[in-house]
């Protein structure tokens, strides 16, 4: 603010510099009125005064000037305080994994759950076989042997003589067809 006012009162002394400046021709002077010129008054001695008495009093004590202050000392400035740090949101705990988890590797836990597949088909397997032997049992027990045919059907079947089967036939046909049954899902 001072540089710019020193500045613009620069600027209006120039122009008024320059702006006021008398014209080519040659100045004018007039002669300067006489001036007289009055001698000074003559100075008049001091007057002689009486010496001081003397005294034998110790002179006047001297106070000492007050201690100078010790300067303020300059406070640093403030410390910027640094941005905010954007906190992460805090860390969920891992899953709680399983005792079997904790201790097997991935390619482990495969094995493991094949062989646990492997013995689910076992245990099915030994579960048809049972139930088969409860067929062939059941097959045992029949008081006469059953008809394959009873009838032959209608049509081109009409000249075929009907088939009987022993207990013993009918077991191992019915034994045949039980596992072709099953053993499409194998």
């Amino acid at each position: 603010m001072a540089r710019q006012f020193a500045i613009v009162a620069i600027c209006i002394v120039l122009i008024a510099g320059v702006g006021g400046q008398a014209p080519s021709s040659p100045p004018t002077t007039t002669p300067a009125p006489p001036t007289t010129t009055t001698p000074p008054p003559a100075a008049t001695p001091p007057p002689v005064s009486a010496p001081p008495p003397v005294t034998t009093s110790p002179p006047p004590a001297t106070t000492a000037p007050p201690p100078a202050t010790p300067p303020p000392v300059a406070t640093p400035p403030p410390v910027a305080t640094p941005p905010p740090v954007a906190t992460p949101p805090p860390a969920t705990p891992p899953p709680v994994a399983s005792p079997l988890q904790q201790l097997l590797h991935p390619s482990q836990l495969l094995l493991q759950l094949l062989l646990h597949l492997l013995q689910l088909r076992f245990q099915l397997l030994l579960l048809r076989s049972q139930t088969l032997h409860l067929h062939l049992r059941w097959l045992a027990r029949l008081p006469r042997p059953l008809m394959l045919l009873d009838r032959a059907p209608m049509g081109s079947l009409q000249g075929l003589p009907q088939i009987r089967m022993t207990r013993m036939e009918q077991a191992r046909q019915f034994q045949a067809w039980y596992l072709d049954l099953f053993s499409f899902g194998l």
